[in-house]
């Protein structure tokens, strides 16, 4: 029996020291770099100077690599840069594309002249994947935007220890998204807290709460229970147009409200959605973080009230859900439950096997 050989790839992507630890980040590079199936060289293009950048990159184009991986962070550098130096490259070039809803065109523009071989989106839609397909023309697979990993993310302590009923950290999005998700149920679970002094809660919108990981992950680690929501909008297209028309429609009614928007949607017949498992979920599921989400389609195999507490979008059941806070046998049912379905589903192991196999078609 022979013994596969491990594909050599050469593993492109950009963070800071303070960006090193967040999951959608360190994830993949950490997860190539450990894997039995690779030989893997990486290199962290923020931690150049972009003056030395070509010096570096004529290092590594001395030698010989089955593949070139760009990971989502380097979609956020410059494309000509990346575009230049890649077209001289023989190795088939992979990108993991990132904010797949906006600056669409431009990075259509990108894939096509740099001649990428495989495309790697966040999405697991396969509507999304056919679209891409039938524009590049090359190979699309989905894999989440990270995987899980419980060696950062470890386990808090049990449900009933923990001092915060409710937590939640968000950001208010832009209006293309096409939807309010994390504004609402930040404001839903606010107006109940108001009107009930027996939780304990810690919810917020504001960007100077953010926290950085170590407090972020101690946060899920004392939390009870954490908001969240799907990422992604209600809409994907490869033109831009309807975020393009929203813009300049804020820019002319500055006063805009979000019935007025929700009307330059597309109809919903003709709407592809881009409702994806972030980051979030995964970092919750490893600390063992029972999650109250809305109940709706997205990409993954969560199951409400089995993996994620389930709140309607209408919010009629927001009493169930409250009551359950005190449920902690059930709080305790839906951690164990949603840390392994997304540990079966996404493990780095999983996700790379995925990869691999997706690899043998280009390499």
């Amino acid at each position: 029996m022979s013994i596969k050989r491990k594909k050599r790839l050469l593993v492109l992507y950009t963070t800071t020291r303070q960006m090193r630890s967040l999951s959608y980040v360190y994830g993949y590079p950490n997860a190539l770099k450990s894997s039995s199936l690779f030989e893997v060289t990486c290199c962290n293009f923020g931690s150049i100077p972009p003056v030395r950048w070509l010096d570096r990159w004529r290092a590594l184009s001395r030698k010989s690599y089955d593949a070139v991986v760009m990971l989502h962070t380097t979609s956020h550098q410059m494309y000509y840069f990346w575009e230049d130096v890649l077209r001289k490259y023989r190795a088939p070039i992979v990108w993991f594309i990132g904010n797949e809803f906006r600056g669409m065109p431009s990075k259509m523009d990108f894939a096509r002249d740099v001649g990428i071989s495989m495309l790697v989106t966040q999405t697991l839609s396969q509507q999304v994947i056919d679209v891409y397909h039938n524009h590049l023309g090359c190979k699309v697979i989905g894999l989440p935007v990270c995987g899980f990993d419980n060696s950062v993310y470890r386990p808090g302590p049990p449900i009933s220890e923990r001092e915060i009923d409710i937590g939640y950290r968000g950001a208010i999005g832009p209006p293309w998204l096409g939807h309010w998700d994390r504004e609402v149920i930040a404001e839903v679970f606010l107006r109940a807290i108001e009107s009930n002094d027996r939780y304990v809660s810690d919810i917020s919108l504001d960007l100077t709460d953010r926290l950085p990981w170590r407090k972020w992950r101690n946060f899920l680690q004392s939390s009870k229970t954490q908001l969240c929501v799907s990422s992604g909008g209600e809409i994907f297209e490869l033109t831009d147009s309807t975020r393009l028309k929203m813009e300049s429609y804020i820019l002319s009614n500055p006063k805009f409200s979000r019935e007025e928007i929700l009307t330059l949607l597309p109809p919903e017949e003709e709407r592809i959605r881009l409702r994806v498992l972030g980051s979030r979920m995964m970092e919750a599921a490893a600390t063992r973080t029972p999650q109250i989400m809305y109940r709706d389609d997205f990409d993954g195999p969560m199951r409400p009230d089995i993996d994620y507490i389930a709140l309607n979008k209408s919010h009629d059941n927001i009493d169930d859900v409250m009551d359950r806070l005190r449920d902690y046998k059930f709080l305790e049912y839906i951690a164990k439950n949603c840390e392994e379905t997304l540990s079966d589903f996404a493990s780095y192991s999983v996700l790379l096997d995925i990869f691999d196999k997706a690899l043998d078609d280009i390499v």
